[in-house]
């Protein structure tokens, strides 16, 4: 059985998944973003490079310390 901490969840390609920045996307008005996306969900193009894109780098940057500030959160809240 493999142990899989909560600070460090196993990689999941992007294509699977929904994220917040896609969400994004569906929710808006951009048709082109919006084929784009389901282009690359379906693995038709290859992913758009986000490494330089500030919003992504400030994700990267607290999604970490969120996921273990969460794990150690009392259960009563």
């Amino acid at each position: 059985m493999q142990n899989h901490d909560v600070a460090d969840p196993p990689a999941r390609p992007r294509r699977h998944f929904i994220g917040g920045s896609d969400a994004r996307i569906v929710m808006g008005t951009d048709e082109s973003a919006l084929m784009r996306l389901w282009r690359e969900k379906r693995g038709e193009v290859d992913p758009e490079d986000l490494s330089g894109n500030l919003v992504v780098q400030l994700g990267l940057a607290t999604e970490k310390p969120a996921l273990v500030r969460n794990q150690y959160r009392p259960s009563h809240y």
